[in-house]
């Protein structure tokens, strides 16, 4: 391209730009780079934790974070980030619902009177078991 076009067609392209920064818009640059290292330090500690605990220590800090969480902020936080979603995955479903909809399917197989759909509702009980 410089050979094609000459260092002077490059030149005045430069010229012609307008929307060079200032330098005062820059920030300041030592505290993106400590920030960067902290994301970096951050990911490689949480790596380590994971190979040093095994997945009930995780499980139980996740729940001690809850617990915090709901003591400072109540458990309408819960709620209000819940209503935030506006998709779930597909079959997605709590462990509330599973109970609930196995309580009713067992209720549902021994109020009915005949034998091949209080099985059908007994096996449709056992996939929500949870």
């Amino acid at each position: 391209m410089l050979e094609k076009y000459g260092p002077e067609h490059f030149a005045a392209i430069r010229k012609l730009r307008q929307n060079y920064p200032k330098k005062q818009e820059f920030p300041d640059v030592s505290r993106i780079r400590r920030s960067i290292a902290a994301k970096v330090n951050g990911r490689k500690g949480g790596l380590v934790r994971a190979e040093l605990y095994g997945e009930s220590h995780r499980r139980e800090w996740g729940r001690l974070g809850g617990l915090a969480t709901k003591r400072v902020y109540g458990s309408d936080f819960f709620r209000s980030i819940r209503k935030r979603r506006f998709t779930y995955r597909k079959g997605y479903m709590t462990k509330r619902t599973k109970i609930r909809l196995r309580a009713e399917a067992l209720k549902n197989a021994k109020a009915e009177e005949n034998w091949a759909i209080a099985e059908l509702w007994k096996a449709l009980a056992g996939v929500w078991k949870g």
